[in-house]
């Protein structure tokens, strides 16, 4: 293999905060820090690196009518390593649009990557698909190309 790396979480914290500004706004903040360790082999090279992480979100939604929510959120990640520090920041929106009662259909513009989604949630399941077009094509892009993510949830309540 080319690569093998294995990360694992050091220590960190979450601090996030969600108002209801008025009927159908609601404004969210969050702050995320955690270290990280990353250990493994890169081209037969040996890997050691320790890695701190911030995480600045603050998003408002808003209640367009019963059917249709539209939100916005700005996002700054950054990462420091041996004194380097790089990141990315930008500016999030999407719009739900609640086809059946518990049926929700999705599209969304994150940082230049367009969006698409859909969920179904009941008093027991919930289950919600995504797909992104080229995310973090600007910091990836160059090494590895373009990319389809696609993202799938099941979860049960009980």
């Amino acid at each position: 293999s080319l690569m093998e790396l294995d990360a694992s979480v050091d220590k960190g914290g979450r601090l996030g905060f969600l108002a209801e500004l008025k009927e159908g706004c609601m404004l969210g903040v969050i702050y995320d820090r955690y270290d990280e360790d990353v250990t493994g082999r890169l081209l037969g090279t040996p890997i050691d690196e320790s890695f701190s992480s911030e995480v600045y979100i603050a998003g408002l939604s808003y209640q367009l009518d019963r059917r249709c929510l539209a939100a916005v959120e700005w996002q700054d990640v950054s990462t420091e390593r041996g004194g380097i520090k790089y990141g990315d920041a930008g500016m999030r929106l999407g719009m739900e649009f609640a086809a059946s009662d518990g049926l929700r259909v999705r599209s969304g513009y994150n940082d230049g990557a367009w969006s698409l989604g859909a969920g179904y949630l009941d008093e027991a399941w919930s289950v919600q698909y995504a797909y992104v077009n080229d995310l973090n094509a600007d910091s990836v892009g160059p090494f590895f190309g373009g990319s389809d993510t696609h993202q799938l949830e099941l979860t049960h309540r009980w």
